[in-house]
């Protein structure tokens, strides 16, 4: 069974987690490496084995260095391919917005909540797109698109409350994310989550310090 690339990143691991079928680097092979084994296979293999590689080959996208050559090449072909794939567009929009572009890669998001709400990663769909929202300052749009996802104690909805506790700090409402941050740290066992929360809620205690400073002066 094909398994998820293992990155240390959190953003990268929530990124990749939408490409089901993206295969483990091995330990031996460096990622330079695994980039041209796909590239030759995508360039000379079978239409079976091409269409495998683009799947690859998406998921590596987000790691990838963005003046790294092979970048652009694959960005191209995903971009042509992403009214037949949605595993291309879905890669097409995460790459925009792993590249700090918010606008494309918001409505990229938006289309793939509104024309695939079947689809099984629709939660993830809506968290990206709430980070996009988040990124522009549109808290309240990023707010409702979090709000289906956070029941539970699902990966997604522990994500989607993270990015919840992230809005509420943004918009000075310290005390309530406070609150999701220690529900997160303490109640879940995702050890990236737990970090996140953790080193988001010291954060979010010192920025509340200094504003209890600047109301009493």
């Amino acid at each position: 069974m094909k398994r998820l690339i293992s990155m240390q990143l959190p953003l990268v691991l929530f990124m990749l987690a939408f490409t089901s079928y993206a295969q483990v680097i091995p330990g031996a092979v460096s990622i330079d490496q695994w980039r041209d084994m796909w590239l030759v296979q995508w360039q000379s293999g079978s239409p079976e084995a091409r269409s495998e590689a683009l799947i690859q080959l998406s998921s590596l996208l987000l790691v990838l260095d963005t003046d790294d050559p092979a970048t652009h090449v694959i960005q191209d072909k995903l971009s042509s391919l992403a009214s037949q794939s949605i595993d291309a567009e879905i890669s097409t929009a995460l790459h925009a917005l792993h590249t700090g572009s918010t606008a494309s890669a918001s409505q990229l998001l938006l289309d793939l909540v509104l024309q695939h709400p079947a689809d099984h990663r629709i939660h993830r769909f809506r968290i990206a797109l709430a980070r996009c929202f988040r990124d522009d300052g549109q808290l309240d749009l990023a707010a409702a698109q979090l709000e289906p996802v956070m029941n539970g104690s699902t990966p997604d909805s522990l994500w989607a409350k993270l990015e919840r506790a992230r809005l509420y700090r943004i918009a000075g409402h310290y005390d309530e994310a406070m609150t999701l941050y220690s529900v997160l740290e303490n109640q879940n066992d995702n050890a990236t989550i737990r970090r996140l929360a953790r080193d988001e809620m010291h954060e979010t205690n010192f920025k509340n310090l200094l504003a209890d400073q600047d109301t009493s002066e």
